[in-house]
């Protein structure tokens, strides 16, 4: 799963903040109404979007490995480790701190996911995994950029951001936790009545 994984982020490359992190694009601050405003808009609109669409990939990925069993301890940041390092080496290692800081918080997320489990069990573990995951490495991501010296978005938008995907992946995991299994009991479709 980790080198699927990293073969999608490579599809997604173009969006993926492990190729080019958004966060170290300094934001323009143009007044609304004012022309440009929309234009300097884009860059921070896209880099939140790239943040939301490599959260969804592994998300989906760390929940296919719960779904089949498949998530032992140190699962997370090794499904982590593909794609931030593969989209790393994408641009030659340059962002190689941000990649570091990503698989570091994927192993902070996957201890915290292991100490809650303990705590209170595995249920709900899906909506758990999906809003751990994200917190985990985004934080360390933006970490990792901030210690190499790139990081130039304001602390509302990092912060944001963090929050953003941390929502994104916990729907995601509820989404999951709602879906009926193999074997699973699933009602009929409406039939409406005939008469």
């Amino acid at each position: 799963m980790t080198a699927v994984t990293a073969l999608a982020g490579f599809f997604l490359s173009y969006v993926s903040v492990f190729v080019d992190p958004a966060a170290r694009l300094a934001l323009t601050s143009i007044p609304e109404g004012a022309p440009g405003h929309n234009e300097a808009e884009i860059p921070a609109a896209a880099g939140l979007a790239a943040y939301l669409v490599t959260t969804v990939l592994l998300v989906v990925s760390a929940l296919w490995l719960r779904a089949h069993g498949r998530l032992g301890p140190g699962a997370l940041p090794a499904l982590v480790a593909g794609a931030a390092f593969g989209g790393a080496a994408l641009t030659r290692f340059e962002f190689l701190w941000p990649a570091v800081g990503a698989v570091a918080g994927a192993a902070v997320a996957d201890s915290a996911l292991r100490w809650s489990e303990r705590r209170w069990g595995p249920g709900q573990d899906l909506s758990r995994m999906g809003a751990l995951l994200p917190a985990g490495v985004w934080s360390g991501q933006l970490v990792g950029l901030a210690a190499a010296g790139m990081l130039a978005w304001p602390v509302q938008m990092w912060l944001g951001t963090i929050a953003l995907a941390t929502l994104g992946g916990l729907a995601v995991g509820l989404v999951a936790a709602r879906t009926p299994g193999e074997g699973d009991a699933v009602d009929p479709p409406f039939e409406p009545a005939l008469r």
